[in-house]
């Protein structure tokens, strides 16, 4: 008789994804990852590759570096990184197709009851207001985000969580902004900013492009606008090799970052 979890690797190799070969077993995606996690432990030999999906902030600041570190430190370990921008990161944890999502914390991610999921915070992280160069507002060594509410507004980022956060914070300021453009590569952003199109709130990770016009303004008062950066994993799974050894990483490319901005 054919070992199953001989069948389950035949059936991910044809299918190409954990999902689809759950499908053509009529398995769930964490038993087919279960039954391939046993297999590669009793024969020693690695048969699934983990994959990290965040935002693309994040990505940049925190998962680059960090998986540096693991790659150094575990060169025998290969992994996928990626944005999944048009995904639900989230669905995709839970069909066994990522391992650690990055993401921002928002009302619509999993609260930490949520029985499916582990969470653990990374960062907590300012945004600053982008402007022209030329503004009144770079004159002041800072300024409240209500300083802002006669603006012309850009819908900035990921709508699902960086302009969610813009819509919470200026509620909380007592405005609704006034937004007319939208982009959501920073660099795209910065340049409608620097040609007078509307000011946005810029995250502390995203750097400044170079070569644009435009400046961050630190903002003060209540209500600050912040994003928490979490790690998001399968409860159960943190103790797993590779994902404990990525979330490690992690949260020291994280706290190298949060002592950089400390420093500077």
């Amino acid at each position: 008789m054919i070992d199953h979890r001989l069948r389950a690797l035949r059936v991910l190799h044809a299918e190409g994804t954990v999902t689809a070969a759950a499908a053509m077993l009529h398995l769930t995606p964490s038993a087919v990852s279960q039954q391939l996690r046993l297999l590669a432990d009793e024969l020693q030999v690695p048969l699934l590759q983990p994959g990290i999906t965040g935002v693309a902030t994040a990505i940049a600041a925190v998962m680059a570096p960090g998986m540096a570190r693991l790659r150094t430190r575990h060169p025998h370990i290969t992994f996928d990184l990626g944005e999944d921008l048009a995904e639900d990161r989230f669905t995709l944890l839970l069909a066994d197709q990522v391992d650690i999502v990055v993401a921002i914390l928002t009302q619509d991610t999993p609260p930490p009851g949520d029985p499916r999921f582990d969470q653990r915070l990374l960062l907590e992280e300012p945004q600053d207001l982008l402007v022209p160069e030329h503004h009144a507002l770079v004159r002041r060594p800072s300024a409240e985000l209500s300083d802002a509410a006669r603006e012309m507004w850009i819908q900035a980022g990921d709508p699902r969580d960086q302009h969610r956060l813009l819509l919470q914070a200026a509620s909380a300021a007592g405005f609704t902004p006034h937004v007319r453009h939208s982009a959501v590569d920073w660099f795209a952003i910065a340049s409608l900013v620097a040609h007078g199109h509307g000011v946005c709130l810029m995250p502390r990770l995203a750097p400044l492009p170079a070569g644009l016009p435009v400046r961050r303004v630190p903002l003060t008062g209540d209500g600050l606008p912040t994003r928490k950066l979490i790690a998001c994993f399968r409860r159960g799974s943190a103790e797993q090799g590779v994902i404990a050894r990525g979330l490690a990483a992690l949260r020291e490319a994280a706290d190298e970052w949060l002592a950089g901005q400390r420093a500077g």
